[in-house]
């Protein structure tokens, strides 16, 4: 079965304390990670490869879903604009 994006359903995206719990556990991993490249598969929306992003030199992201790639741009580009703000 294949899933598709469903906007109904972004506020799982917003939620502050599962991504603080991802970031923390990467973060106390992720060291290893410091100037290499790294490919996410099954990257979804992009939570975790942000978090991945923040240690690795690059980062590849690959996902099976369009939708949820171009969710994953957004919230990029989100991100970036509250951070300039």
């Amino acid at each position: 079965m294949i899933h598709r994006f469903d906007p109904s359903k972004v506020h799982v995206l917003e939620n502050k304390e599962r991504i603080l719990m991802y970031k923390k556990f990467f973060d106390e991993i992720m060291y290893f990670l410091e100037n290499k490249v790294v490919m996410d598969v099954g990257c979804g929306t992009g939570v975790i490869t942000d978090i991945i992003a923040e240690h690795a030199k690059k980062v590849y992201a690959i996902d099976i879903s369009k939708d949820r790639i171009e969710m994953s741009k957004l919230l990029s580009l989100y991100k970036l604009f509250t951070k300039l703000n």
